[in-house]
């Protein structure tokens, strides 16, 4: 692998201390779109086993506040941490206060990647396995001024 497999942001992620206001602000800001999420699946399925790992520990108690804006091509993710609990958000926020955290990006080849991103000085901080979607968080903030994410979902098996 010599390059990360696609240069399309997603999904821009901003940690705040109130995600309703902040939403808010942003749908009387901007024409506020249908929610679309198009990405292609990958080639094999993945664990069904859930988890989370925030700097090698299993994460515990994460909670939070999340509101989504969808614009085009991207959407906003607003997260309010909720809590103590270690997690990148609360962290973010402790440190930076209300900004942008991370940009997302979909993937195919998720384990490639962790070894991509780590071969090129930029370790793994937070990892989280759903069943139809995993992504895990680099630490790339020093470097590139915001965290970067990378996600690679399957489609969700339909509603019966």
């Amino acid at each position: 692998m010599e390059k990360v497999c696609t240069n399309r942001i997603v999904k821009v992620g901003i940690v705040t201390d109130n995600a309703e206001e902040t939403a808010k602000k942003l749908t009387e800001l901007f024409e506020v779109v249908e929610p679309y999420d198009h990405h292609e699946p990958p080639a094999i399925p993945f664990s069904s086993e859930r988890y989370q790992l925030y700097k090698g520990e299993p994460a515990k108690g994460i909670q939070m506040d999340v509101r989504l804006v969808y614009l085009e091509p991207i959407y906003f993710e607003i997260i309010q941490p909720i809590g103590d609990a270690a997690s990148p958000w609360h962290d973010h926020f402790k440190k930076y206060g209300t900004s942008v955290c991370f940009f997302a990006f979909y993937i195919n080849g998720f384990e490639e990647h962790i070894d991509f991103m780590g071969k090129h000085g930029f370790p793994l901080i937070f990892k989280e396995e759903k069943g139809f979607e995993r992504y895990a968080y680099f630490d790339t903030m020093s470097k590139l001024g915001f965290t970067l994410e990378m996600k690679e979902r399957i489609p969700k098996p339909a509603e019966e």
